[in-house]
C-alpha cells in the first residue's frame, strides 16, 4: 500500500499544520485525533493527526517516525472544542493540544551534546583565544564526553549555548542528537482485600486452638468482618478497598487494622486507565444515610424551584460527600438537565 497524508498539529508556536506521509505499516493507526511521532527540523516531536488530505501541493513531504495510540486520544468533539479555542484564544492548535493531553501520555525528547572521538586538550588549545565560549563547551564536554544540553547548560551558564553548539556542530565537533523519551505515565495499583482461613474461623467461632493463636478483635471490628462476609457470595473473592468504603461506613483504617491482625488479607492490582471511548459502569444505587439524606433533600428542594443558589456540603473525609453529589446529579437528569462536576 502506498503512502498517504496527513495534516498533524505540532507543539510549536506556528499556526499552521503541518502535512506529512504515512508509510504503509503505519496507516491502520493513523487516525484523526490519534498521537503521532515526527521530524520537525533536527528535532523530534509528538503531534496529533487533525485531517487526511487526499493530495498535497507541498514538495519533499517527510513520513512519519511513529504512532503512540492504538486508539484516538481526541475524539471528534475534542478536536473541535480544541480548535475553537485556538481560535478564540488565538493559540496555535498545537500547543492547545499540547495542554489538553491527559497527564502522563505526552512524550519528552532529550537533547544530548557529545564530544566527538579524538578531540583532545591540544585540539581545545588551537582555538582561536576570540572563541571563549566554545572553549568553555568543548572543555565541559572533554570532561564528561557526553551530557544533556539541560545539563551542559547548567555547567557553562551561557546564554546562547544553542548557537554555540550550532557552531560546533559545524565544524565537526560536536553531535547534538536528539532522543525520543517514554511516556511519563505509570501502571497505577489500588489494594484489593479478602478474608483468609483466620478471618473465616473467628466468623465460625474458631478463633484458635492455643492462646497464643487467638486473634483478639474488638465488636465494631467482629461487625466489620461479619458485614464483609455478607457483601459477597464468595468469601475468597477479593474486592478493592475503595469499593468497600464508598459502599458502606468500612473505614480504610479498620480495614487495614484488621490485614494487621491477620484476619483479612491484601493484594495489588493494576488499575487500567480508561478512556473516553470505554463503555462506562452505572454507578450503584446506595441508600443514604439520615445526614446524606438531609443533605440530598435540601439540593433537591432547590432543584425542583428551578431557581439559583448556593449549598455549602460539609463533612469530613469518607462521610459520603461524593454520593450526595451522585444522587444529586440522578435528580436533575431525571429533570432533562445537566450538571458539571469540578
Amino acid at each position: 500500500m502506498s503512502s498517504f497524508y496527513v495534516d498533524i498539529a505540532l507543539p510549536v508556536p506556528i499556526d499552521h499544520t503541518f502535512t506529512y506521509s504515512v508509510p504503509s505499516e503505519f496507516q491502520e493507526q493513523a487516525t484523526v485525533g490519534s498521537r503521532v511521532v515526527v521530524p520537525f527540523g533536527k528535532k523530534t516531536l509528538t503531534g496529533v493527526i487533525v485531517g487526511q488530505p487526499g493530495t498535497s501541493a507541498v514538495t519533499n513531504i517527510r513520513p512519519i517516525d511513529d504512532t503512540l495510540d492504538t486508539v484516538p486520544t481526541f475524539s471528534g468533539e475534542m478536536l473541535k472544542l480544541t480548535r475553537w479555542i485556538s481560535e478564540y484564544y488565538l493559540a496555535p492548535w498545537g500547543e492547545v493540544l499540547r495542554a489538553a493531553t491527559p497527564l502522563g501520555l505526552t512524550i519528552q525528547t532529550k537533547r544530548t551534546a557529545t564530544l566527538k572521538s579524538g578531540i583532545t586538550p591540544e585540539t581545545l588549545a588551537s582555538l582561536k583565544s576570540s572563541a571563549t565560549k566554545q572553549r568553555a563547551v568543548l572543555t565541559a564536554l572533554l570532561n564528561e564526553r557526553s551530557i544533556s544540553v539541560a545539563g551542559l547548560q547548567k555547567m557553562v551558564r551561557l546564554q546562547s549555548l544553542n548557537a554555540i553548539l550550532h557552531q560546533l556542530e559545524a565544524k565537526g565537533l560536536v553531535e547534538v542528537r536528539e532522543d525520543v523519551g517514554t511516556q511519563r505515565s505509570k501502571p497505577k495499583f489500588e489494594t484489593e482485600v479478602r478474608m483468609n482461613k483466620s478471618g473465616k474461623s473467628i466468623l465460625a467461632g474458631k478463633s484458635g486452638t492455643g492462646e497464643k493463636d487467638v486473634v483478639r478483635l474488638t465488636p465494631r471490628q467482629m461487625l466489620v468482618l461479619q458485614e464483609l462476609a455478607g457483601r459477597t457470595q464468595d468469601v475468597d473473592e477479593f474486592r478493592t478497598v475503595r469499593s468497600i468504603t464508598q459502599n458502606s461506613e468500612i473505614s480504610a483504617s479498620t480495614l487495614k487494622t484488621l490485614i494487621r491482625k491477620g484476619v483479612l488479607e491484601a493484594s495489588e492490582r493494576e488499575v487500567f486507565r480508561r478512556s473516553e471511548y470505554d463503555e462506562l459502569e452505572a454507578a450503584p444505587n446506595l441508600t443514604l444515610n439520615h445526614d446524606q439524606a438531609a443533605a440530598l433533600a435540601a439540593i433537591e428542594q432547590s432543584l425542583q424551584a428551578g431557581k439559583y443558589s448556593t449549598h455549602l456540603l460539609l463533612g469530613v473525609t469518607g462521610s459520603g460527600k461524593t454520593q450526595v453529589y451522585i444522587e444529586a446529579i440522578r435528580r436533575l437528569l431525571a429533570l432533562g438537565k445537566t450538571a458539571i462536576v469540578l
